[in-house]
C-alpha cells in the first residue's frame, strides 16, 4: 500500500476518533459526532397510573379487579383511560357514577350465572406510583396510593 493511501486512511481514522472524543468531552453535538444524551443517563424508573380494586363481601383483602369476564363489557385498559379522563377534567362525581355502574353491572352479571366472579362489596378506584426496581418485581407494591373513589353496593339490586 502506498504511503499516501495510509496517511489518509489514518488521517480519516483521527479525525472520526477525535470528533467523538471532543464531542463526549465538552457534552455537545456535532453531527456526526455525538455523545446520545438521550442514552447517556439512566432515567427515574416511576411509573403513576390509576388502579380499581375490590373488595369482597365476605371480607378479606381487597383484589386487583381487571379479570376480563368481571369487567364485561369493558377491559381494563379502556376502563382505566375513561376514568383517567374523567378525572383530568374535574369530573369526580362522574367517575363515581361511572364506577357504581360497573359495581351493580358486575353483580348483575354474577347472579345471573353469567360469571362465576365472588360477591363484592365495594370498588375503589386508586391513583398509584410505583418506583420502579429492575431487579425484582414491584407491581404489587405501589409506592404510593391515593384513595380517589369508593363505592358500594346499594341494596337493593333490581
Amino acid at each position: 500500500m502506498r504511503a499516501w493511501r495510509q496517511w489518509l486512511v489514518q488521517s480519516l481514522m483521527a479525525v472520526v476518533i477525535g470528533g467523538h472524543l471532543y464531542d463526549i468531552g465538552t457534552g455537545r453535538e456535532h453531527w456526526p459526532f455525538s455523545p446520545y444524551p438521550m442514552y447517556s443517563h439512566v432515567p427515574r424508573w416511576t411509573m403513576e397510573a390509576g388502579r380499581i380494586m375490590a373488595v369482597p363481601a365476605e371480607g378479606g383483602a381487597e383484589v386487583i379487579w381487571r379479570t376480563p369476564r368481571f369487567l364485561a363489557p369493558f377491559d381494563q385498559a379502556r376502563l382505566l383511560q375513561g376514568l383517567d379522563t374523567l378525572l383530568r377534567a374535574g369530573d369526580r362525581p362522574r367517575v363515581t357514577a361511572a364506577l357504581q355502574d360497573c359495581l351493580v353491572r358486575y353483580e348483575r352479571r354474577r347472579r345471573a350465572g353469567e360469571h362465576d366472579g365472588p360477591a363484592l362489596h365495594a370498588l375503589r378506584y386508586y391513583r398509584m406510583r410505583w418506583e420502579l426496581d429492575r431487579d425484582a418485581p414491584t407491581t404489587d407494591r405501589p409506592a404510593h396510593r391515593d384513595l380517589v373513589v369508593e363505592v358500594t353496593l346499594p341494596e337493593p339490586i333490581a
